[in-house]
């Protein structure tokens, strides 16, 4: 990032007010990807209730802060990141005052730690871009074939498809440690236990959300985007019942994590992108 705002700051191909954006994120994104890994430290050791202290207090920091910019009337794109940067840095730096004592340090211990956590993290980092790539790939391609305007559609819909996202993120907040925990404390009965408990919960709750929206999605888009976005009731239920297959899928893989088994989970991700190119590109120009 740092990169990218000095290229912009010497040229001037930048659009007006990219480059101090590029340098505002370039200055926050430390700090968030602290607060990120505190917040993962926190799932780990099933500190719930810490985590949910660590982001009100962002939140409230953040939005009060973008509120004063708003009434000063000096909010912008590049303000409202540094805001951002501010709030995860304050609450960041008092979360890890508190609980320095949870933390021990070990400079000879670094390489060998991290050939642990490479061993088995290097797949689970090929499996996040294989998915990414996979995932990411509809959007332009409908840009390509169609125009932006059916990027746009499917935008739409998928922000209706995902209503129910939050849900499924805090599971998978609670379901990755809950796995290891199971996992360490009553082996691979546990885990099973844990695995099975988890899907069946999942497939109830957005089982009956993807019955609703099967019906009613395409009213939803309507309502909340403008009726040009109306007839796209098909769209919504497709992508409602593939985030059911994939929150399906996600009890079984942090089971797979659990017992470092990351390669299966790569296999799955690999198998993912060859569908998106064989069969993706091919139904996106022709339907």
């Amino acid at each position: 990032l740092i990169s990218i705002g000095i290229v912009l700051s010497l040229t001037t191909t930048g659009a007006d007010g990219l480059t101090s954006v590029i340098w505002a994120l370039a200055a926050k994104s430390s700090v968030i990807l602290f607060r990120q890994y505190l917040r993962r430290f926190c799932f780990a050791h099933l500190l719930m209730g810490t985590a949910l202290l660590l982001d009100s207090s962002v939140a409230v920091i953040q939005v009060s802060g973008l509120l004063c910019l708003a009434h000063l009337r000096i909010l912008s794109a590049s303000t409202a990141y540094m805001v951002t940067g501010v709030a995860c840095a304050l609450t960041c730096v008092v979360w890890f005052t508190s609980s320095r004592k949870m933390f021990r340090y070990d400079l000879a211990q670094v390489a060998a730690v991290f050939q642990i956590h490479w061993s088995f993290g290097k797949w689970l980092l090929t499996s996040g871009l294989v998915i990414a790539a996979a995932n990411q790939a509809y959007p332009w391609l409908l840009a390509h074939f169609l125009g932006v305007g059916a990027a746009g559609v499917l935008s739409a819909c998928t922000g209706v498809a995902f209503l129910i996202n939050p849900l499924v993120i805090g599971v998978e907040n609670v379901l990755g440690p809950k796995s290891a925990h199971a996992y360490a404390q009553g082996g691979i009965r546990g885990l099973r236990r844990t695995v099975v408990t988890y899907t069946l919960l999942l497939a109830a709750t957005l089982g009956l959300f993807s019955l609703l929206l099967i019906y009613c999605g395409g009213w939803a888009v309507s309502a909340l985007y403008g009726h040009e976005y109306a007839g796209n009731g098909v769209i919504v239920a497709t992508l409602a019942v593939a985030q059911l297959a994939a929150a399906l899928a996600m009890p079984v893989g942090f089971g797979l994590m659990a017992i470092e088994d990351s390669r299966a989970i790569m296999t799955s991700s690999l198998i993912a992108l060859f569908i998106t190119v064989v069969c993706g590109v091919w139904m996106v120009r022709s339907f």
